[in-house]
């Protein structure tokens, strides 16, 4: 679990300011955290460009972060960046996505197959009484299974349940994490960092008995404690994600 800062432009004189303003708005989130290149935008280049790795490193430090490595670059780009220092990870994304032919612009194509001339051939024999199609496969999405967590959570502790969902039944105190892939319930209070849909799933909710947190997030938006309003501290609430925003009720 690393986060993830896509590489659009390295050329951008700004680029340290950007990401130096982006690590103030959560400085207890992002503090020494690592950080892997995802250079796939650069990849579609139609000449990918030289990119000084360690500069852009160092860039990185300053903001406060560790540059560990580089994922979706091309061999040039991937063989500049592990000459800096810098390590190779594979792609997170699954590598039996659908449609994946033919790609562009993050849209996927099916490329038609093609048909070879074929000779001429004798008018066929009438038609075979039509039989029933098969019936069509349905693929089920397996969801891991529900840990539970009867102990409190305890500062720098992380816990973290793999394609499925998170009981949380005591507290996680501050410095504390608790992340999963699917929904996470916390009946205790929640004064650490509650993380849902970690591997991006938007559906997946946030449940908390006594609500007081240093961060929470699911699939990637997230909110620190100076963005949540005062009137929600210490209450029962669930999170969910609407039309891009965090959205926090507050439960009865």
């Amino acid at each position: 679990m690393v986060m993830v800062l896509r590489l659009v432009d390295p050329a951008r004189a700004d680029f340290g300011q950007q990401l130096a303003a982006k690590v103030a708005q959560a400085p207890d989130f992002y503090r020494d955290a690592p950080v892997v290149l995802d250079l796939e935008t650069l990849a579609r280049w139609p000449a990918p460009p030289n990119v000084d790795f360690q500069a852009l490193a160092g860039a990185i430090a300053e903001a406060g972060l560790a540059c560990v490595g580089v994922q979706n670059g091309t061999p040039h780009l991937t063989q500049a960046a592990k000459r800096a220092g810098l390590a190779a990870f594979p792609s997170a994304r699954p590598a039996n996505r659908p449609n994946a032919a033919a790609e562009t612009d993050g849209t996927a194509v099916a490329a038609p197959a093609p048909r070879a001339a074929a000779p001429a051939q004798p008018p066929p024999p009438a038609p075979a009484p039509a039989r029933e199609a098969p019936p069509a496969v349905v693929q089920k999405v397996v969801k891991g299974k529900t840990r539970l967590v009867t102990e409190p959570v305890r500062s720098g502790q992380q816990i973290y349940a793999r394609d499925g969902d998170l009981i949380v039944m005591g507290t996680v105190n501050a410095g504390g994490e608790v992340l999963a892939d699917g929904n996470v319930h916390i009946y205790g209070a929640l004064r650490g960092k509650a993380i849902a849909g970690a591997s991006g799933d938007r559906e997946a909710r946030l449940f908390c008995q006594r609500f007081d947190p240093e961060l929470v997030s699911i699939a990637g938006l997230f909110r620190i404690a100076d963005q949540i309003e005062a009137d929600l501290i210490g209450q029962r609430v669930g999170i969910r994600i609407v039309d891009d925003t965090l959205v926090i009720d507050r439960l009865s």
